[in-house]
């Protein structure tokens, strides 16, 4: 496993600060991502080389903020080589010397989770959306491996005109202040400062049959604002998708023609440990 060099505040500093640290090797860019042309940047299972030089993508999409990579930089080359766009935020202030590439490629992951199926109704049929939420006792054992409290989904149009559906995933996690006993590793995503909320947004497109538009995000709450909303729901209120005064920060965003399958397979990369998206999705 990679040793980060900077702790969790400092990445929250440098991402709301929008500052490019580390030399980051494209200056054309926006809202912080990079493109990633294939006859430029070369993926590994790890991390990402661009002229004799290994950089690796943002720590906010490592297992638990600071793990390894479960296999969604083998997506993203996956989707470049259908033809696919594929941007990504990149690590401001990780990167190593390509001497280390065999050390760094050799490191892996498995997990055996298995891919949802989605709702055929939701995707090509109903007029009107409802909010569904997900949930998970604090004391159940599956939080012990993933503290993962609440899960939202967000059906609704983008475009009625045009046939286009959207979808928002946002879940919810203990923070530091609600840690059970029986939780033996620090909570994630999570500082006495800050707390990092997983985003997901995707778009269907109900004329053409495929999903056309997916990215992760991560939204950036200080400690006691994401204590209210959590308070909120808590109390059987469901906050509203849009949050004054919080942004949401892209860590990857895929455009063009992507399959059911790769759908579920980017979903079950970036919200890994999340029980409730095979929940939701895998009934039908």
């Amino acid at each position: 496993m990679i040793e980060l060099t900077k702790g969790f505040d400092e990445y929250v500093n440098q991402i709301v600060g929008r500052q490019n640290s580390n030399n980051l090797p494209d200056s054309n860019f926006k809202d912080g991502l990079f493109e990633l042309d294939k006859n430029k940047y070369q993926l590994y299972n790890q991390c990402i080389v661009f002229e004799n030089e290994i950089f690796f993508p943002h720590a906010f999409l490592r297992r638990n903020g600071r793990g390894n990579f479960l296999g969604i930089i083998q997506e993203l080359n996956y989707q470049i080589k259908r033809g696919n766009v594929v941007q990504i935020r990149l690590d401001p202030f990780e990167k190593r010397q390509i001497e280390k590439l065999d050390e760094i490629n050799a490191i892996l992951e498995h997990d055996s989770w298995f891919g949802p199926k989605f709702s055929n109704d939701i995707l090509d049929k109903n007029d009107n959306f409802s909010v569904t939420l997900h949930c998970t006792n604090k004391d159940d054992s599956a939080v012990k491996r993933y503290p993962v409290i609440y899960t939202i989904f967000r059906p609704s149009w983008l475009d009625k005109n045009k046939n286009i559906i959207q979808y928002y995933i946002e879940e919810l996690l203990l923070t530091k202040s609600d840690k059970k006993s029986f939780l033996d590793n620090p909570i994630p995503y999570c500082s006495e400062n800050y707390v990092v909320q997983k985003f997901v947004h995707f778009t269907y497109d109900r004329n053409e049959k495929i999903f056309e538009h997916i990215d992760a995000s991560v939204r950036i709450f200080e400690f006691e604002e994401y204590q209210k909303i959590f308070a909120q729901i808590e109390s059987g209120k469901i906050y509203d998708k849009h949050i004054p005064g919080v942004e949401r920060y892209k860590l990857f965003k895929i455009q063009g023609r992507l399959e059911l399958k790769d759908m579920a397979n980017i979903l079950k990369l970036y919200l890994y440990g999340n029980q409730h998206i095979s929940e939701y999705f895998g009934s039908e």
